[in-house]
């Protein structure tokens, strides 16, 4: 019981920061409103806030942030895999080996 009550408390903090950060980062965009236009080889691309470009930011580099975690994640997961296998295989062979031979 008390293992399904940590993944619940623990959710509850993931949504409270998730809203926290979102309330913060809403509160940033509205307050901070100066006007940039971004420009790519002098030419204009779009005009912003200074605060929703720096948001936007946070946000792709979070996702990069976890794209590249999770690659990690599947890389570990298929090597422990493999090595799982290969324990198995080789308790097999030890096994075997150890079978008295008529």
């Amino acid at each position: 019981m008390s293992i399904t009550l940590s993944r619940w408390i623990k959710r509850l903090v993931y949504c409270l920061l998730l809203l926290c950060t979102a309330i913060f980062l809403t509160d940033f965009i509205i307050n901070n409103d100066e006007s940039v236009q971004l420009k790519f080889f002098q030419f204009p691309l779009y005009t912003l806030s200074v605060s929703s470009i720096i948001v936007i930011f946070f946000v792709l580099g979070g996702l990069i942030g976890l794209l590249s975690s999770s690659i990690m994640l599947i890389k570990l997961t298929l090597s422990n895999a493999s090595l799982k296998r290969e324990l198995k295989r080789q308790n097999t062979t030890i096994q075997n080996f150890d079978k008295p031979h008529a």
